[in-house]
């Protein structure tokens, strides 16, 4: 590298670091894959009524439950403002603890069957997000 290419560069470098916030790219969030789970009791909530709206990588929002009488652990499913069901008992541990410790999760409909009903085989990814 020469002397001019040199300066080049360190001049490039220095107005990249002053450039507004606007004018920086930002960074895209990482996804960290946490797990893929079915979803519990689908059947009792409003899956069924909503069997031919959702599709696959819909957004899920995951909501804490835990005051529920069955597991202190719950965490509920939600397409929209309707309950689907919740992250199976045996596989909730993990994504509870991170969600009291304030992490930041997200998660999408993963599987949609074309079997009737499609419901009985929905299936929820869940990802850290940062």
């Amino acid at each position: 590298m020469n002397r001019r290419t040199f300066f080049k560069a360190l001049l490039a470098l220095f107005a990249g670091a002053h450039l507004p916030a606007s004018a920086k790219p930002k960074a895209e969030p990482k996804h960290i894959f946490i797990q893929r789970s079915p979803i519990a009791g689908a059947q009792y909530y409003d899956a069924p009524l909503i069997d031919a709206l959702a599709k696959h990588n819909d957004k899920l929002t995951l909501q804490r439950e835990p005051h529920n009488p069955h597991d202190k652990r719950a965490i509920a499913l939600y397409w929209h403002s309707h309950k689907i069901g919740y992250i199976p008992r045996r596989e909730n541990r993990i994504i509870a603890q991170m969600m009291d410790a304030g992490e930041h999760l997200q998660a999408r409909l993963a599987i949609v069957s074309t079997a009737y009903p499609q419901w009985a085989d929905w299936e929820v990814d869940v990802e850290v997000v940062g």
